[in-house]
């Protein structure tokens, strides 16, 4: 059974030029929010976010399109989504998320699939690691590359370390309930 499924070259060459720009801006801002758990748990997630990012009328649409497909390659019963959620999570020097589930609380248990869409790779770290039946995966980020998993599964992201002038990890992630 596959983990998890990866589409390169998620969006298109002017679409991605405009989500991409806006999170490099975003991240200069440093207008972002102190990323947080359900459990509230000390030191377990380390990542600053925003909330409503823009360009959600390009990418919901494309991720609704990939769903199915999705759904068949994880061996995931299809269905229809209810509700699409999504932040832009900027994952600085240091950075990570202990391992966890997306759905492993009460608030979150409708969540289905999960998904992260990568926008800057010039770091060291930062790989998103699935685990499955004692097994780890570690999926280096690639730009403009959407990974979707079960949001069942136990994963985790590794710290990142920030390389002088480059840029911090940067996602659109989210939820697909």
């Amino acid at each position: 059974m596959n983990n998890y499924v990866s589409y390169k070259n998620f969006l298109l060459p002017p679409n991605w030029e405009k989500v991409s720009s806006y999170a490099l801006d975003e991240e200069r801002k440093n207008e972002s929010v102190l990323a947080t758990t359900f459990t509230n748990a000390a030191n377990y997630r380390v990542a600053d976010i925003v909330h409503h990012p823009e360009y959600r009328e390009i990418l919901e649409p494309k991720i609704q399109l990939f769903l199915q497909d999705a759904c068949g390659k994880l061996n995931y019963p299809i269905f229809t989504p209810q509700k699409i959620e999504m932040q832009l999570t900027i994952t600085r020097d240091g950075g990570f998320y202990k391992k966890h589930r997306d759905n492993g609380c009460a608030p979150n248990r409708g969540r289905k699939i999960s998904y992260v869409f990568y926008l800057t790779d010039n770091f060291l770290g930062g790989e998103l690691v699935i685990h499955h039946s004692k097994v780890a995966t570690a999926i280096k980020p690639a730009p403009n590359s959407l990974v979707m998993f079960p949001s069942s599964v136990e994963h985790e992201i590794y710290p990142v370390e920030k390389l002088v002038g480059n840029n911090d990890r940067i996602t659109i992630n989210g939820w697909i309930s």
